[in-house]
């Protein structure tokens, strides 16, 4: 079950705990103030599992677009459907907001969360060169995803 949440510090901890597990490697991970400092809809929302040990999706909301900024799931989690249960249910929330499109940006080599997000029906409508560095100072391609909700403004 996912459920939204405004965390608290020591929810926000759990928070931290997801993203270092789900990114391990991969990216500069958020502190518990980061995650506290995202608020709530209709600007923002973070969602997660019940249990906030397993995933977590962050999404921010101008106008009647949105963006994906953040979505994971720790290893042990990972192929059950979390990831597309926490997407659809960011989606639903983003569409009862008005939110007419979602963007997102994932890394090009991260072929997990391509296909995650191709099966959603996001399609690339752009690319962003070097956009990420790696903890080896390495950098790598983001592609610019899009998905239109058909939400009315």
């Amino acid at each position: 079950m996912v459920r939204v949440i405004v965390p608290e510090a020591d929810m926000a901890v759990k928070l931290c705990a997801i993203e270092r597990a789900a990114f391990a490697g991969r990216e500069v991970p958020w502190t518990p103030e980061d995650y506290m400092n995202v608020g709530g809809p209709p600007s923002a929302a973070i969602l997660t599992d019940d249990t906030v040990t397993e995933g977590l999706l962050v999404l921010q909301f101008a106008a009647d677009e949105g963006e994906v900024i953040n979505l994971g799931v720790v290893p042990g989690a990972r192929r059950r459907g979390l990831g597309r249960e926490l997407l659809a249910s960011g989606e639903a929330l983003a569409q009862d907001l008005g939110i007419a499109r979602l963007f997102l940006e994932v890394a090009m080599d991260n072929e997990p969360a391509r296909a995650l997000y191709q099966t959603a029906g996001y399609r690339q409508v752009g690319q962003r060169k070097e956009y990420y560095t790696r903890p080896d100072g390495s950098r790598m391609d983001a592609l610019i995803m899009s998905k239109s909700l058909g939400a009315a403004a």
